[in-house]
């Protein structure tokens, strides 16, 4: 895996944190989708 997919990877979860600390009480799991690579 190269170093810009990796640090675009540690952004992407870092938002997560971010979000889930600004709103603790939100169900993320609840709004969350998973979809097949490609779609």
């Amino acid at each position: 895996v190269s170093f810009d997919k990796k640090r675009l990877l540690a952004v992407h979860e870092a938002g997560h944190v971010l979000l889930a600390h600004l709103f603790p009480r939100y169900d993320w799991h609840a709004s969350s989708q998973l979809l097949p690579g490609g779609q």
